[in-house]
């Protein structure tokens, strides 16, 4: 591969083309949804775009198949066939030939066979240098790198990641790891989309690479005008900032917005540049983006001799949070160490649990334990939230992917899901290293009642390489709860709290064991209760909760105990017999 790598050095730097969807939407007057269908219905308008960009001073060609690895392959393989003969054409008509990638936009993670079926189709066309842009991760395409590798000589691959101006990707992943774990495995790396020119020469700045680097920044910023998409940078001011980083061996080019008359800017400034190969200067360390990691107050509960006591108060459905402060006050003083506050529980809309626990934190003076759900939230707001606790001083939040929005619900309310919980832990380490003053400690969710604890283990080892540091399980009702809580204590190097869940009614009862997921109950348990008034019940629920602790206490850090009904006394009364009774 360093053969091909010094090959593709010697090519550098070049010009790439511009944008191909909104110049074929301003153009024709089209839509630019699935432009790569007009390769084969509209070619002559492909073809032309492609000539443009041709004698603007491109001379490097992206075939129109960005969005095809997001389509079934039965419809994509003709369209890579048409892409590639578009071009071929545009060049032959120009009476040029230069180099022509394949362009290939974020893969489908449902269908990884539709990454491998477009290079294959490309190979067959014989087209040997592949440009994936537009990424946010490296995993998605390893497979596609591999097949390239093994099926077509002399390949060129160049990995081109879309990079917000936070330096993350819309993964949540950090650029300068991707391009160190990209490095062994491409020919160039590259930056395109998401930033207009300026961003995107700060961003270059702030990087190292080992590969050839191609930059191609959006036209400025976006706007809508009428029903219209457009952008904002002028082509002078585009080439004006771009032109430095070609000064530098760096290859240049535009993506969303961009039109032959920014590449023909950039062509223009280009030749009166005396261009050396060297690298960017170093760059210099923010003063402000020091990771520091000072002792977080709750970890520090694991320290003492007594087990943390959790308790979860789930948030009221209204704006009267006065009872709800209430009940956390009591819970403290019953001895309560920590409070979790759930966030909108089986897809039920209620107050913020991370509003809740700013509040409660302030008024107070409580350790409180947020949880952030996945669904819901993108990037940005994922980021607001967890900067939002910080400044408030609530330090710690638990991450969980969060129950689905019910069946009746989605006609009116969309699910989210940037994040699964493994990713979300992973990103709130970067805003540790890169954002927050006080480190934000993360802590996960175990299912002991899953059915394939294999699996379970599997993904909490995940989180916990994505810095999770404390694990809470769901309730211990079972003898399959039990055993799996056992190997997840042999098994898991971090702290687990084990879930402690007062059942308080046949109903309630039958309730968990037909309808909550994520709980199993032993058979015996909805009997025990049959016939019992609440006082009876409560005083039961007490007893079985206590014997849960005896049996769980050697393979457990800690109690995380979920209030049913918002009964705190029980909660209380359960604290205090915890912490009066000898557990061994």
């Amino acid at each position: 591969m360093d053969i091909y790598k010094e090959q593709m050095a010697q090519e550098l730097p070049r010009l790439f083309d511009g944008a191909m969807g909104t110049l074929y939407a301003q153009s024709t007057g089209m839509s630019s949804d699935l432009v790569e269908a007009a390769n084969a219905t509209n070619p002559e308008a492909i073809r032309s775009i492609h000539g443009r960009y041709l004698e603007a001073g491109a001379q490097c060609l992206l075939t129109n198949t960005f969005a095809l690895p997001l389509v079934e392959s039965e419809m994509t393989l003709p369209l890579v066939s048409a892409a590639v003969n578009n071009a071929r054409v545009a060049m032959a008509e120009a009476g040029c030939t230069v180099p022509l990638y394949a362009s290939l936009g974020p893969a489908d993670p449902g269908h990884p066979e539709r990454m491998l079926s477009l290079v294959d189709a490309f190979a067959a066309c014989g087209v040997n240098r592949f440009l994936f842009e537009t990424q946010a991760e490296l995993a998605p395409l390893r497979p596609a790198i591999d097949r390239i590798r093994e099926t077509v000589p002399g390949a060129q691959i160049v990995v081109s990641f879309a990079v917000e101006a936070d330096g993350l990707t819309r993964a949540g992943l950090e650029v300068q790891p991707l391009f160190e774990e990209a490095t062994p495995l491409v020919d160039g790396l590259g930056l395109n989309c998401l930033q207009g020119p300026a961003g995107m020469v700060k961003l270059v700045e702030s990087l190292h690479w080992d590969r050839p680097l191609v930059v191609r920044p959006n036209a400025g910023s976006p706007s809508v005008t009428g029903h219209r998409m457009t952008f904002t940078a002028q082509p002078d001011y585009f080439a004006q900032v771009l032109a430095p980083l070609y000064a530098r061996g760096i290859s240049v080019g535009g993506c969303c917005g961009t039109t032959p008359e920014h590449i023909q800017a950039l062509s223009r400034s280009l030749d009166q540049a005396d261009w050396q190969q060297d690298d960017l200067p170093e760059p210099e360390k923010d003063a402000g983006f020091v990771k520091r990691c000072p002792d977080n107050a709750l970890m520090a509960l694991f320290e003492r001799e007594s087990k943390p006591i959790f308790v979860e108060a789930d948030p009221p459905a209204t704006d009267d949070v006065l009872p709800w402060l209430a009940a956390v006050k009591r819970l403290k003083n019953a001895g309560a160490d920590v409070i979790t506050v759930s966030d909108n529980p089986v897809g039920r809309p209620r107050a913020d649990s991370c509003m809740l626990s700013a509040l409660a934190a302030s008024q107070e003076d409580m350790l409180m334990l947020p949880h952030i759900a996945c669904r819901d939230k993108n990037r940005n707001a994922i980021r607001s939230l967890v900067t939002g606790l910080s400044a408030f001083g609530v330090h710690q939040c638990l991450v969980v992917t969060g129950d689905p929005v019910c069946e009746e619900d989605r006609s009116e309310v969309r699910q989210v899901y940037n994040f699964n919980s493994r990713r979300l832990a992973a990103y709130i380490q970067v805003l540790n290293e890169t954002v927050l003053q006080t480190p934000m400690c993360v802590m996960g969710a175990l299912n002991v009642n899953a059915r394939n604890f294999d699996i379970q283990l599997r993904l909490a080892k995940e989180k916990i390489a994505n810095g999770v540091q404390v694990l809470l399980t769901q309730p211990v009702l079972s003898e399959r709860g039990l055993e799996n809580l056992k190997r997840a204590h042999e098994e898991l190097d971090c702290r687990i709290l084990a879930g402690i869940f007062p059942v308080v009614s046949e109903r309630n009862a039958l309730y968990l064991q037909n309808e909550v997921s994520g709980i199993e109950l032993d058979e015996r348990i909805p009997g025990l209760y049959a016939g019992l008034n609440r006082e009876e019940s409560e005083d039961l629920a007490l007893r079985l909760s206590l014997d849960v602790m005896r049996a769980v206490d050697a393979y457990c850090d800690g109690w995380y105990i979920m209030m049913p009904f918002r009964r705190t006394q029980l909660v209380a009364r359960i604290m205090g017999a915890a912490t009066d009774t000898d557990m061994g």
